[in-house]
């Protein structure tokens, strides 16, 4: 009796450690095998699906179709679809799906993002107005967060995606408008040297006056002599003008006309030639001649 009942606590010990070992023999590899009638079969790798499990250490595997997918190891007879980037919907339209292995992943198009966790559809970003800028800007799948433009910056746009942008640095110029959240800095070039130049033109002539003011009396004590020699010849009588000389050139075809009239009043000299009396003045004969003339008339 005593060993009959060791026998019945040794016999469950024994059945455990059977099924113990019978597991452990059994023991596949989750990810690339399964378990079929006692033995680890090969499952599809991934961008295919099996169409034969018949055989179990090499089953037959067929790659996925166009807009399939498979992104594990595998025993399903088919391939996963790809899912559908409705336009309509503010998805980015895909019109081939590249990977075999992995699923395509919808995405918004620019300036949207998902409405939820699934992301069946996009909605438009916030659009940040003047005087606020993104910080930061939106994505696929979260909306624009706007902050109003601290100092020194400025937002001059409505915009769901540009920042607050730096006023502009005035190093060296004048600042002509200093800026506001909605506008930018304006410089302009110094006006210290206009300044300078109109000090000096304003000096210069401040100067001019001073001299004229202090030299006033010299020159009106040189002045006067020639304004009473000016008032004096102002008195006098108007003088007769000097007669005009007449130059006149002789040309040499003409005759003078005080030739012409001596030649034909019969005027000669004692050698033939006629006496030629210049203009402007007397008509003079020579002595010799007159006393000549003279004898002769006496004689007859």
């Amino acid at each position: 009796m005593v060993h009959f009942s060791n026998m019945s606590l040794y016999l469950p010990l024994l059945m455990l450690a059977f099924m113990v070992l019978a597991s452990a023999q059994l023991s596949c590899d989750p990810q690339t095998q399964y378990e079929r009638g006692g033995q680890c079969c090969l499952m599809c790798g991934k961008g295919t699906s099996m169409t034969s499990p018949f055989n179990c250490a090499e089953p037959h595997c067929t790659p996925c179709s166009e807009n399939e997918y498979q992104d594990g190891y595998t025993t399903e007879v088919k391939c996963k679809r790809q899912p559908y980037c409705d336009p309509n919907s503010n998805f980015e339209e895909v019109r081939v799906h590249q990977s075999k292995t992995a699923k395509t992943i919808c995405k918004c198009k620019t300036g949207f993002h998902c409405s939820g966790e699934t992301c069946q559809v996009c909605v438009a970003h916030e659009v940040c107005p003047p005087g606020f800028g993104a910080q930061p800007k939106g994505n696929h799948n979260h909306d624009t967060t706007c902050i109003k433009c601290p100092d020194g910056t400025f937002s001059d746009e409505s915009s769901w995606e540009s920042a607050c942008k730096n006023m502009t640095e005035c190093n060296g110029f004048y600042i002509k408008h200093k800026g506001t959240p909605t506008s930018d800095r304006k410089c302009e070039p110094s006006r210290m040297h206009l300044i300078a130049i109109c000090v000096s033109l304003a000096l210069l002539l401040v100067g001019a006056v001073i001299v004229l003011w202090l030299t006033r009396g010299h020159f009106k004590a040189k002045a006067k002599p020639c304004i009473e020699y000016c008032q004096k010849e102002e008195h006098k009588p108007l003088r007769e003008k000097d007669a005009e000389v007449v130059i006149r050139i002789p040309v040499e075809d003409e005759v003078e006309p005080s030739l012409q009239e001596i030649s034909s009043e019969g005027l000669l000299t004692d050698m033939g030639n006629p006496v030629r009396e210049e203009n402007g003045k007397a008509e003079i004969l020579p002595r010799q001649e007159s006393q000549i003339d003279t004898c002769g008339s006496s004689e007859l």
